[in-house]
């Protein structure tokens, strides 16, 4: 199997995946704030056993400290996935937002140049969404979900189109 047909198979899946996400995006949300709480649980296990072996008393209880905090979100998200789900997306809702006010100041300083208007309606439009979520509980929910099927759709867009340029210009060599 050529490189290209490598690609182009991975891209196709992706999309189909990416698209399962977008028509499924609460158990999306779901599943994705599951696996961040195993892996925090992990990681804070692994913390608290680092920190037993730091040397200073500061440094080993900020270490195990650390390592609690992780272990007793983590436990958290996989306790209570839907209080996961609305915590991790109130986050990255904030940051849109937050980006998107952003690019709506900085498109001011960019007021004499072609990406002007470009980066004001990208900035506008982030924050239309961050409000959108906040005032639409249902979306709010599904934000996550949605976010990562659009991004394996848009993913696996560029991985097919990587395909066919490769064919392209394996043709041409």
């Amino acid at each position: 199997m050529t490189p290209s047909i490598k690609w182009f198979l991975l891209g196709f899946l992706s999309i189909l995946f990416g698209i399962f996400a977008i028509n499924h995006a609460l158990l999306t949300s779901i599943a994705v704030t599951v696996l961040v709480g195993a892996m925090l649980v992990l990681s804070g296990v692994a913390q608290v056993v680092l920190g037993v072996n730091e040397d200073g008393i500061w440094r080993k209880l900020l270490s195990i400290g650390l390592g609690t905090l992780l272990v007793a979100l983590g436990i958290s998200f996989l306790v209570t996935p839907m209080d996961g789900v609305i915590s991790l997306a109130l986050l990255v809702t904030l940051l849109v937002g937050a980006g998107g006010l952003l690019r709506f100041a900085l498109a001011f300083q960019l007021r004499r140049t072609h990406f002007f208007w470009i980066t004001l309606i990208s900035g506008a439009l982030s924050v239309c969404l961050a409000i959108y979520i906040f005032l639409i509980p249902l979306a709010l929910a599904s934000f996550l979900g949605l976010l990562i099927g659009i991004e394996m759709v848009l993913n696996g867009v560029g991985l097919v189109a990587l395909s066919f340029t490769m064919r392209v210009h394996a043709r041409t060599i």
